[in-house]
């Protein structure tokens, strides 16, 4: 378990570094309010000339505009959070959170205050700064740049049986469990168990192959549950976080075990 080790050795304020201030809330709500009610004039102006509706179907209709309106500008324009863990980091800003793995990234910066990464894909990610604060952001940049400058780590010779080739996932499982209660070769290719230990933890392993390793330790033990719920707690993929900690507590939900995978 080297790798889930070395992910609780990061620094706890790196492990989720808010890019806000206290005041970012009352802020936030006071934009987030101004832009339910420019939002909310055309529904007034079309209830007012076009519909005549009852006084209480209009007050239903706008309050419900104004709620869902309202949650979304609040989601929009709430202070960006990053999630650092043992596989890449999550930028939690509005909408979907995003998820960078390491090996993606090949340099970081703070520009103007943003912290930017360059991305071997050539995209420059700007993740926006609304309260700056020079040694948080600093330590954020070093940080970043020791997780981007480690060596990869090399995955288990025999990860590539733990893909899912295709199956749906009820056959997945299945054979998963099947790899895990016998110990015998899957595909033609032995799987022990320092195999699934390394590649459920390992932080250059496709998510496929750390849900299928962890979907063959949980059917193991206690203790094989006990390493994949220390692989979640150390994921900052929060699909996959999710997905690991569902099958640690022996729960399979194939919506959670789709959004892990991609697929």
């Amino acid at each position: 378990m080297r790798d889930v080790a070395d992910a609780a050795a990061v620094p706890p304020e790196l492990r989720r570094v808010r890019l806000g201030s206290s005041w970012d809330g009352p802020v936030h709500g006071l934009l987030a309010l101004l832009f339910v009610a420019l939002q909310l004039m055309p529904i007034v102006v079309i209830s007012l000339y076009l519909v005549r509706l009852h006084p209480y179907a209009v007050a239903a209709l706008l309050a419900a505009g104004a709620t869902a309106i309202f949650a979304q500008a609040r989601r929009s324009l709430g202070p960006t959070e990053v999630l650092l863990g043992l596989d890449g980091l999550s930028v939690l800003s509005g909408g979907r959170p995003r998820f960078v793995p390491w090996r993606e990234i090949r340099a970081a910066r703070l520009v103007r205050f943003d912290v930017v990464l360059a991305l071997r894909s050539g995209e420059q990610l700007r993740i926006p700064v609304s309260a700056p604060d020079p040694a948080r952001d600093r330590a954020l940049i070093d940080g970043i740049r020791a997780e981007i400058a480690r060596a990869p780590t090399t995955p288990p010779p025999t990860v590539a049986a733990l893909q899912r080739g295709g199956r749906d996932l009820e056959q997945w499982r299945d054979a998963l469990r099947l790899l895990a209660t016998r110990a015998t070769a899957y595909r033609g290719a032995p799987v022990d168990l320092d195999d699934l230990e390394r590649a459920v933890a390992a932080r250059d392993v496709p998510a496929e192959q750390r849900v299928g390793a962890a979907i063959a330790l949980a059917a193991l033990s206690d203790d094989g549950r006990t390493r994949v719920r220390l692989a979640a707690a150390s994921s900052a993929d929060l699909p996959l976080r999710d997905a690991l900690a569902d099958i640690a507590a022996e729960r399979w939900v194939p919506a959670t075990i789709r959004r892990a995978v991609r697929g």
